[in-house]
């Protein structure tokens, strides 16, 4: 009643009140006598906003056709403008502009849809085309193709401009929904991770070097909700590979990525590493190059194990992966060790790396012949050097010939030695080899802080969420243990539990028992001895002559007999009590034990006659579990991975140059977000940046050399497309006031 109250006073005030929420929490206070938490209220205002949502788009445009439209008239807007002027020529391909744009299928993206890439209902075709289009963006300043102001003007994020090439090689051929999705890449690489950071952000100056921009937020989350899907996702997928050039690399790293789950909704659990516990979690499964760079991410929750999602997401990764029949070898940490997964990655025609789990460092054979090498590691720049050695010895592998089994001695520079095995399937690769890439995981490791900290990879994105009843064809059931069975197991563990404890508690009574009988009996024979010599003692001064010197002595005596017989009588008093006591507990443990041994027999009796398994899928749907929807959150996802990519390929630029790996991201990532002076001058766009941080000499010389080498890149890759430009640091900063800027 007060959630139907809440729902039509929500439809009578929306639009027309500010603060319908305090209003409508204040009048069920009132007339229903009961406190209505904020947050509840939020979520009943969020169901009926896209209640509302969903009707106006079923009377109104859809605004993905009416973006796209608009994009199409803007492209050739600019076209007439340069045919006008007869600035440079374009070559226009009459089949881009009269074909139309079909709109876009909003499909739901779920944890296990990228699995179907591999049964092939998904094709090459399906997906955006890949191919670059360059000829539809033209302008003045690059990438973004906006006009030029006649005046310097200050802009904020000009250091964006860096990173234009890889951005344009990610999105420039994109015919869907490009503005924004180039805004979000933008964003992410500015710091504004999810959307409710980008308020940090200046839009108008993001215009001018991204295009055009959304600055609502509740609008970029409606936009998102229309772009995202399984297609789109893939896309974005397909060009972060692009940036990497995989194309002959067949060694990646796999390795699942876990995130606790802190909200309300009753999801799946499984085991949180970093927590040390069982909670509702997150899954995320990546692969990596072996240069430690980020190449694909599927999501899931606890609904597949680990053995499972490690298929999934591998044969996901090798539908999207340029060079598709070749084989792949995995490095893979020890959680999918079994033999049965192992093999089973060679009947794929794959090969595997991992370490051999519980190994127990027996296998080093010191009367067999070993090798070794010794491997260098920079560490704060190219010629600091960290000496790591190395020793081995290979067999096969005793449980699976086709396994090599590489017992390797590792002494770090520190001089601390580990000893372990690895197992390995590849033949091709050397043994140096495999070590170094197995030994090398620590890229991947870091690489997920680097995710988190930069990139929020750990960003939910969305609190969107599907019950399993609508995933029930989706998703691959499998039988488990029944939950009356499982509840049984419980119950009998417990009982087992119980019956241990009084067993044990048995076996220590009657120990305890004996042993204080004993005690009890060596006192009751030591009273009996004093009792005894006492009363020989008597009996000596009775028969000796009576006078009055023996008197006083055969008193004392006899009082201590009388004391000895009173002990006495007090100890057998104690012992046939303490017997009782004992006979007592004895009887009690017994009848408990026959007790809890026939709640036993019960429970044995029960599993027999229960169900022992039954459909998880059905379980889950009884039990009224939900699964996040993580269709947004994978959108985003392979667009922080790209724009980490992209970041790193101009650190690859500018590392050498600087040749400090202490603080060279940090210098790099300050000169990407500085704002500038950007001016045109005789055909040519200056940008003068102003980074917050002061270099010293020495680095601003380096800097200075970058940036120019970084002018010459972009002028050639945008050759012909935008005017040249020149980036360079602003001399000085009082210049600002000359500039009228």
């Amino acid at each position: 009643e007060i959630e139907g109250y809440v729902r039509d006073r929500f439809h009578e005030l929306h639009g027309n009140c500010q603060d319908y929420n305090q209003k409508i929490q204040k009048e069920v206070a009132k007339y229903f006598k009961t406190e209505v938490s904020a947050e509840r209220l939020r979520w009943i205002f969020v169901e009926e906003r896209e209640k509302l949502a969903q009707a106006s788009e079923a009377e109104e445009p859809d605004v993905q056709e009416v973006q796209e439209n608009f994009e199409y008239e803007e492209i050739n807007t600019e076209l007439e403008a340069d045919e006008r002027a007869n600035s440079c020529e374009v070559e226009m391909h009459s089949s881009n502009l009269e074909r139309p744009i079909p709109n876009q299928e909003n499909n739901s993206l779920q944890y296990d849809e990228l699995a179907k890439l591999d049964s092939g209902k998904i094709g090459e075709s399906d997906s955006i085309d890949l191919s670059p289009n360059l000829s539809l963006c033209k302008g003045e300043m690059l990438y973004s193709g906006q006009a030029m102001p006649d005046k310097p003007q200050l802009v904020h994020h000009a250091g964006l401009v860096l990173l234009t090439p890889w951005l344009d090689k990610v999105t420039g051929d994109l015919s869907k929904h490009r503005n924004i999705i180039r805004q979000w890449f933008a964003q992410v690489l500015l710091g504004a991770v999810n959307h409710e950071r980008s308020k940090i952000l200046s839009f108008s100056s993001l215009e001018l070097i991204v295009g055009p921009s959304v600055k609502s937020l509740n609008h970029q989350r409606y936009l998102l909700g229309q772009t995202a899907g399984l297609e789109p996702t893939v896309s974005i997928l397909k060009r972060n590979i692009r940036i990497l050039n995989l194309s002959d690399q067949h060694i990646f790293y796999y390795d699942p990525h876990v995130e606790e789950y802190t909200g309300f909704l009753k999801i799946l659990k499984g085991w949180c590493g970093g927590m040390g516990r069982v909670n509702k979690v997150l899954k995320l499964d990546f692969i990596h190059s072996l240069s430690g760079s980020p190449c694909f991410v599927q999501h899931f929750d606890s609904f597949y194990d680990l053995r499972q999602r490690f298929f999934m997401c591998t044969a996901a990764f090798r539908r999207i992966l340029p060079g598709q029949e070749r084989s792949l070898t995995w490095i893979a940490d020890r959680g999918i060790y079994s033999l049965k997964a192992l093999q089973r990655v060679i009947e794929d025609g794959d090969h595997i790396i991992t370490w051999e789990k519980a190994y127990e460092r027996d296998g080093w054979d010191d009367s067999m012949p070993s090798e070794s090498f010794i491997y260098l590691r920079a560490r704060n720049y190219a010629t600091d050097l960290l000496t790591y050695e190395f020793s081995w010895q290979e067999s096969p592998w005793d449980r699976d010939s086709r396994f090599r089994r590489i017992v390797v001695r590792a002494r770090n520079p520190n001089g601390n030695e580990i000893e372990v095995a690895i197992l390995a399937s590849d033949g091709e690769q050397s043994a140096q080899q495999i070590i170094i890439a197995i030994f090398s995981r620590w890229l991947q490791e870091n690489d997920f802080s680097y995710l988190i900290s930069h990139f929020g990879i750990n960003e939910l994105t969305s609190r969107a969420y599907e019950s399993y009843s609508s995933l029930e064809t989706e998703l691959t059931d499998r039988q488990v243990r029944s939950r009356e069975y499982k509840g049984l197991m419980q119950k009998k563990s417990k009982v087992e539990s119980t019956l241990s404890r009084l067993l044990l508690k048995r076996q220590k009574h009657e120990k305890l028992v004996i042993k204080k009988r004993q005690e009890g009996q060596a006192k009751r024979k030591s009273l009996e001895a004093e009792c005894k010599d006492l009363q020989s003692q008597l009996e000596g001064l009775a028969s000796s002559e009576s006078n009055d010197s023996n008197q006083k002595p055969y008193k004392q005596l006899e009082r201590e007999r009388e004391k000895c017989h009173r002990r006495m009588e007090k100890l057998l008093a104690k012992l046939a009590k303490e017997e009782e006591a004992a006979k007592e507990k004895g009887e009690e443990l017994e009848v408990n034990i026959r007790n809890k041994s026939e709640e036993m027999e019960n429970f044995e009796k029960s599993l027999m006659e229960t169900v022992r398994d039954e459909s998880r899928m059905q379980a889950l749907i009884e039990e009224q579990y939900f699964r996040l929807d993580m269709r947004r959150k994978a959108f985003m996802d392979a667009i922080r991975l790209s724009c980490r990519n992209i970041f790193y390929c101009l650190m690859d630029i500018f590392r050498p140059l600087y040749n400090n790996y202490r603080d060279d991201h940090v210098i790099l990532r300050e000169l990407t977000r500085a704002m500038g002076i950007v001016e045109k001058r005789d055909g040519v766009i200056i940008i003068q940046l102003l980074p917050a941080m002061e270099f010293q000499p020495k680095v601003k010389q380096i800097v200075s050399k970058f940036l120019e080498q970084m002018s010459e890149r972009i002028n050639h890759y945008f050759a012909g497309r935008y005017l040249p430009i020149h980036i360079q640091l602003l001399a000085d900063q009082s210049d600002l006031f000359g500039k009228g800027v």
